[in-house]
C-alpha cells in the first residue's frame, strides 16, 4: 500500500474545502501545486507569484483572480497580500489548514 505524506493529505483536504467556495475551484489546484514542494514539506505553506502571470496561466482576468482570493480568504482558507512592484503586482498567499475554517 502506498503511504501518503502528511502534507499531501492536508493539501487534498484544503483543495476540497476551497472547491466549495464560489469559483474556488479556479485557484485550488494552482495554489496547492505552488505550495506543495516535497523537499520543503515542513515549511510554511506560503507562496509568492506575479498576479498577472498567474491569471493569464488560468485564462482569467486579474480582477477575477483577485475576487477568488478574497472569497477564499473570507472562507478562512488562506491569507494573502498584494504588493505592487514597479514591474508587476505580486501576490503572497499562505494556505491555512481547512480545520481553521471549521473552528472559526
Amino acid at each position: 500500500m502506498q503511504q501518503t505524506l502528511p502534507f499531501e493529505s492536508w493539501a487534498v483536504q484544503w483543495a476540497t474545502s476551497a472547491r466549495t467556495v464560489p469559483q474556488g475551484a479556479l485557484l485550488a489546484g494552482l495554489l496547492v501545486d505552488l505550495a506543495t514542494d516535497h523537499r520543503q514539506v515542513h515549511q510554511a505553506h506560503t507562496v509568492r507569484f506575479p498576479l498577472h502571470a498567474a491569471a493569464r496561466a488560468l485564462g482569467v482576468q486579474p480582477v477575477v483572480f483577485h475576487s477568488v482570493l478574497r472569497r477564499l480568504a473570507e472562507a478562512r482558507l488562506l491569507t494573502w497580500t498584494i504588493d505592487t512592484t514597479p514591474d508587476t503586482p505580486h501576490v503572497t498567499v499562505t494556505l491555512l489548514p481547512p480545520t481553521a475554517a471549521a473552528t472559526a
